[in-house]
């Protein structure tokens, strides 16, 4: 039976996307808490860009088993090579919870507890090969001496999320010179980790250390919101199961039509029955008694195809995403529990569609069903979008936990169709109205304007797939564009960071000698916003922003840096009751609720100094030049020697080697290569893109699913035409053309709108929510189009083609 089959597929298809969206979903989470200690390095931690006070080290505190270890940027340095890292000085209990996982020469991973040697250094072979160095060697780091003992592979806790910018090196902290940490311009972060006993809690750690009111330190633990480590890895896994959403609306969409199909099918089984005198209840009995081996093949089936795709997504993932390893007894508890809900999910859908459609199917008339004409549209076509609507919106609603999510991402889905529909009729009734009646052209248009339904679940099914493609793709290529050509159009290419005001007059000199002149050098004075108008800014700052509790970068200039525009107030303002003028940034000024005339006071370790708002200005961040949040129009009382520079300028590609001559002759400089961070964004977004290319094909199958069978519901609204049109006495090539047409008609129209859709999308995306130009896509994302067109193209034709080869004969035995 032709209609069991298309609702085996569908019922198939269902248990599969169900089972990799749950399995997924399930161990992602899974996942993420039991590497919540591992990717902190505690169950507590506490983070501050200056060393901890004395009273952390107080008995109650100690109690608690800990690990210290501070992070900083700096050169390290072999055979002429300068690389910027980020260097991790740990001490000897370092990790609390996971293993460091190093290569010492053997080619075996090896994991280790506690700090490399003295006088070694452990660092990633990637990095190794930029230096040309091999096991064994020395490498300048800070200024000091190390040997290279191991490769690293693998740190427990990440550093501000699980990629860096700049490669990672572990040395041991009573190595270091602690004079490091304290110079001018040095930004280094202390961190420390508490592992809490069995039986114990760390809400008296955590209050004794709020206790301090330090505004500097940030305490991270594995229940709160501020675990943004283990809150990105979440994310991923809430974005990939909402992504997959569409693909199980495909599905169920599909098992909704099915559904539809097989009940109208059985209604003249039914109608047999109770012709023969069975009644209402024991004919629907009967053929709900064929359903559990039915649904038990769909459900082996469905749920082997689910942990495939799970299994390989996975596998896959890894490469992208750190995961620590779970348990196999947890593993496998978890996957009995994925499929468990699978299973009970896809179930229940299931019943809930077909349920509604057998009902109505029985109460029919037996009359009524045996002698009813077949319809050219399903009566039950609203039923079934409006029942897989709800089964969505419900599920949804189950991996989220959110209603507001369930019915916004509804909503998005059902504007867009609404849109979509009503182009593509718009579309179509131009065309009729454009082509002759007789022609073959004009008989293909009318026929899809008469298959309004199969139409635009055809079009609407590959075009919304179709259109999404095209914006990622073209939205990553145009991002992955941009910031190479901000590197090659003669802006700012390298940053020098740390530049000691006895250096800075040489290093001016050394850059003009070289024909490097565009270039401007800003003092940086690190100091932290302590009040505002007089009052404490703690309170202010924790109800706005928590990002300013931390020293933040100012300088003070007297002619703004480029593409900053004032907005408010007047520039040539220089002080105000002997204290300097203020220029502020015009977002931080409205989230700290900073108006113009108001007193800000700073502190940078013992000392404090004020300025008043005279400015607001807006800055182009993303123009690859220093820019800053605050601006002093002079310099700042209280300020000596306690501040460092900051320049940037264009390397031309000639002048290669001045960056290790520079970081040769000025040690402490760090030298920034914007070419080295805009190739990890670059492969960060092109990650991205493929993480998401690969879900895209996910839902693009469950879309293929759902697209066969509405053809295959289609086919005898077509036999039942060619039949007519042959008992009036068409030819097989006539009819053979108008197919043709009307299949090409169909495909192009959808190529076409998607197109258009995803080039509008890419170009909305593009300049509200990445500020970019927006450019027609390039030739390859024509791909997209052309195969959706050519896939519908091919579906239509299988279908098709053949009725118009059969005899007048047979089309009306089959009928």
């Amino acid at each position: 039976m032709k209609s069991q089959r298309l609702l085996l597929h569908a019922l198939i298809g269902t248990f599969a996307i169900l089972a990799t969206t749950f399995m997924l979903g399930d161990y992602g989470r899974a996942m993420v808490a039991a590497q919540q200690k591992t990717l902190l390095g505690g169950d507590i931690r506490i983070r501050s860009p200056e060393p901890f006070a004395p009273v952390l080290n107080a008995p109650n505190l100690t109690s608690f088993k800990q690990a210290n270890w501070v992070t900083l940027n700096t050169m390290i340095s072999a055979n002429g090579n300068f690389v910027l890292v980020t260097m991790k000085a740990v001490d000897k209990s370092y990790p609390l919870y996971g293993e460091v996982r190093i290569d010492t020469g053997s080619g075996e991973p090896q994991q280790r507890r506690g700090a490399p040697p003295k006088d070694g250094i452990w660092l990633p072979k990637s990095l190794g090969q930029r230096l040309k160095i091999k096991l064994g060697d020395q490498v300048s780091l800070a200024n000091q001496s190390y040997r290279v003992d191991a490769w690293l592979l693998e740190t427990p806790d990440l550093i501000g999320g699980f990629q860096s910018f700049f490669p990672l090196v572990l040395v041991n902290f009573s190595s270091i010179d602690q004079t490091l940490l304290t110079k001018p311009g040095a930004r280094p972060y202390f961190f420390r980790a508490y592992a809490v006993p069995n039986g114990a809690t760390a809400d008296q750690l955590i209050s004794t250390i709020e206790r301090l009111k330090d505004p500097l330190i940030q305490i991270q633990h594995t229940d709160g919101d501020n675990n943004r480590t283990s809150r990105i890895v979440d994310n991923v896994f809430q974005f990939i199961s909402m992504f997959l959403t569409l693909g199980v609306a495909f599905a169920v969409l599909a098992l909704s039509l099915a559904s539809q199909d097989y009940a109208l099918r059985a209604e003249r089984q039914i109608a047999l029955l109770k012709a023969l005198g069975a009644s209402r209840r024991r004919a629907v009995k009967r053929l709900i008694r064929t359903w559990p081996k039915f649904i038990g093949s769909a459900l082996i089936f469905g749920l082997l195809i689910g942990i495939l795709v799970a299994i390989a997504t996975f596998l896959w993932l890894r490469h992208f995403i750190p995961m620590a390893p779970i348990e196999p007894a947890a593993t496998m508890k978890l996957l009995s529990l994925s499929l468990l809900k699978s299973a009970a999910v896809g179930t229940i859908i299931f019943v809930v569609i077909i349920t509604p459609f057998l009902w109505r199917t029985s109460r029919v008339p037996t009359w009524s069903i045996l002698h009813a004409p077949g319809n050219q549209t399903p009566p039950g076509l609203t039923m079934s979008i409006g029942l897989a609507a709800a089964v969505v919106g419900g599920f949804i609603w189950l991996i989220t936990k959110s209603a507001y999510l369930a019915g916004l991402w509804l909503g998005a889905v059902l504007l867009w169709g609404l849109v979509w529909a009503v182009i593509f009729h718009m579309l179509n009734t131009f065309l009729v109205k454009r082509t002759s009646p007789s022609s073959v052209a004009g008989i293909a248009f009318r026929r899809l304007h008469q298959t309004t339904w199969q139409t635009l679940l055809l079009s609407g099914i590959g075009g919304l797939v179709t259109t999404i493609f095209i914006t990622v793709g073209a939205l990553g290529t145009e991002l992955a564009a941009e910031w190479k050509h901000a590197l090659t159009d003669k802006m700012p290419n390298h940053f020098l960071l740390d530049v000691m005001p006895d250096d800075k007059p040489f290093i001016e000199s050394f850059l003009h000698e070289r024909g490097i002149r565009d270039f401007h050098f800003y003092p940086i004075i690190r100091a932290r916003l302590a009040k505002v108008n007089g009052r404490p800014a703690a309170q202010r700052e924790r109800q706005r922003i928590g990002a300013l509790h931390r020293p933040l970068n100012l300088t003070y200039a007297d002619v703004l840096p480029p593409d900053n525009v004032i907005t408010d107030g007047d520039w040539a303002t220089t002080n105000i009751d002997d204290r300097p003028a203020i220029s502020i940034e015009a977002s931080l000024a409205q989230r700290l609720g900073i108006k113009l005339g108001d007193m800000l006071t700073f502190a940078m370790g013992e000392k404090e100094f004020s300025g008043v708002v005279t400015t607001i200005r807006q800055v182009e961040w993303d123009n690859l030049r220093p820019n800053f949040f605050i601006i002093f129009r002079s310099k700042p009382q209280n300020i000596q020697a306690d501040i460092s520079y900051i320049t940037a300028f264009h390397l031309p590609p000639n002048q290669a080697d001045l960056q290790n001559l520079i970081a040769e002759r000025w040690p402490t400089v760090l030298v920034l290569d914007l070419r080295a961070v805009v190739a990890k964004l670059n492969e960060i977004l092109a990650t991205g893109r493929t993480i998401v290319g690969a879900f895209i094909l996910v839902v693009a199958l469950m879309a293929l699913l759902l697209l066969t069978i509405v053809t295959d519901l289609t086919e005898h609204i077509h036999a039942r035409w060619t039949t007519m049109t042959r008992v009036f006495g068409a030819s097989q090539r006539l009819i053979t053309s108008i197919m043709l047409a009307q299949t090409i008609a169909l495909s192009l129209n959808t190529g076409l709108l998607s197109l258009l859709f995803g080039w509008s999308a890419y170009l909305a995306i593009a300049r509200t929510m990445f500020d970019l130009n927006g450019r027609l896509p390039s030739l390859m994302w024509l791909a997209a189009p052309i195969l959706i067109s050519t896939i519908l193209a091919l579906l239509l034709m299988v279908r098709l083609l053949p009725m118009a080869k059969k005899t007048t004969i047979q089309l009306l035995r089959e009928r």
